[in-house]
Order: C-alpha cells, then structure tokens, then sequence
C-alpha cells in the first residue's frame, strides 16, 4: 500500500479540497510552483465570551435589608452579592480577604458611618465603587456624601428593578441616585437658572467641556452625552477626564456636586 506523506494531503477548507494547498499541522502550506513557500496561519477557534459578573458588598446595620438585598441582585445575571456587612469596620475586614467591585452603604450606622467607610475605602489602593444608600433622603446628606466621592445615592424606599438599574449606571460611570434625587441635582442648575459656570472659581473649560459638563450634571453616561453631542464615546471619557483633573476630584459625581455649588453660589 502506498502511503501518503502527510505534507502532500490535499487541505480541506469549509468541505472542499483547495487544489495546490497543502496542509501540514496548524499551518497550510501552498503547493503550486508560484506559492511554493508561502505559509499561512490557520485561524485560532474563537471562544464565546463570558458576561462579566460584578461583584457587590451590601453593608447596613438593618438585617432586613442585609436578607433582602441579596434577594433583588439575584434576579441580575452580571451582578452578585459576594457578602454582607452590618457595619462599617466589619465592611473592611471583609475586603481584606474577599475583593468586591462596588459596595452598597448606609449612611447611619454605628461606630463607622458611610461617611467614615466611604473615606476609609478612598485610600485602598484600588478602591471599589461606593454607592450610598439611605432611609433619611435630604439634600444635605446627598449633596455631602456625593460631594466625599460617593459614585450615586440611592433611598432605600426604590424599588429593586431601580436600584439594579442604578448600580449597573455606576458600573458604566454615570450617575447612580434615584429619580427624587436626579430630579433635585437638575433642578438646581436647570430649572433655577443657567447652567454652572466654573470659570467663576477660576477652572477654565472649552465650550466642548462645558456642554459634556451640564450632562454630567444631568445624569448622562459617556455614552449617552456622545449621542447627544454627536462625539465620540472616547472623545467624552476625555473630556470627562480632563474634568475631573481640573476640578481635583475623583468621580463623575463629585464633579457634578461641585460644579452644581459653583452654579449656586453664583447666585
């Protein structure tokens, strides 16, 4: 029996014989006079990509909210509640040994409030997403933890489709605070008159900052301020970026907060 040797095996692509290709392991190999030498690589199988998952650290003195939570994010494949926390101290020992991508927050908790939490996780080399969380909803306490680098505030009273809702926004990097409150931030800058103007604290913006900036101030994602100005998404992430430099602070939220008092104390 004549054996064929394994570099003359015509190769097969799709079903079909390619006349002149010749296969040899992962690579094809052209056999016609003009070719001879010319290798090309086979493509690598792709592999189906995973949905990432976030991981969440509800924290909360209130047990019914600690059993309760949970229940909610079960409903949502890319988010999982990875432990729970009655309280600020027990929070950071948790981390110590199991990371979390965004922690949930009450604000009033005994020996460490959010407040102290949210200062406490500002240091770690690479902090989660805080969101702040409430039963006592005023514009104090919302303007102070935003303006401390909460990522959003959300009142406890919402319903579990809305808090989902908010979490995946601050994943994205918008704005996490419930309707009541996105109502309440516009409304100091739109419906009690013209938009912040920063340039009163000496921060100078291009008229391309200042329109991303009154969306931020809105609520917008990235994506959602590059449909509305007709930029591109990395073009806002820029300029968002640029911002927050200028402005010394380290969130989206923060930014707005601040932008908002410079707004206000114009008047």
């Amino acid at each position: 029996m004549k054996h064929e040797h394994a570099h003359s095996r015509p190769a097969v692509r799709d079903g079909y014989h390619l006349p002149g290709i010749c296969s040899r392991g992962d690579r094809t190999r052209s056999c016609h006079p003009e070719h001879r030498g010319l290798v090309q690589l086979r493509p690598e199988p792709t592999t189906p990509l995973v949905p990432m998952t976030y991981r969440i650290l509800i924290v909360d003195d209130d047990p019914t909210i600690l059993r309760n939570l949970p229940v909610f994010f079960s409903m949502a494949e890319d988010l999982t509640v990875v432990g729970t926390a009655a309280g600020g101290r027990d929070a950071l020992a948790f981390m110590e040994h199991t990371p979390c991508d965004v922690i949930l927050s009450d604000l009033s908790m005994p020996g460490m409030s959010g407040i102290e939490l949210l200062s406490a996780v500002r240091e770690l080399d690479n902090p989660p997403i805080f969101i702040a969380m409430t039963g006592f909803d005023t514009d104090q306490a919302m303007l102070g933890v935003l303006a401390a680098g909460s990522a959003g505030y959300l009142a406890k009273s919402d319903p579990p489709e809305s808090v989902i809702w908010s979490v995946r926004e601050a994943i994205k990097g918008g704005t996490a605070l419930s309707s009541s409150c996105t109502s309440r931030l516009v409304d100091a800058t739109i419906r009690r008159g013209e938009p912040p103007q920063p340039r009163a604290l000496g921060v100078e913006l291009s008229s391309g900052e200042r329109e991303t900036l009154d969306l931020v101030c809105q609520g917008l994602t990235n994506a959602q301020i590059a449909r509305q100005l007709h930029y591109s998404e990395a073009a806002v992430k820029k300029q968002v970026s640029a911002m927050l430099r200028k402005f010394q602070v380290g969130s989206r939220v923060a930014l707005a907060v601040k932008a908002l008092g410079m707004g206000q104390n114009r008047n």
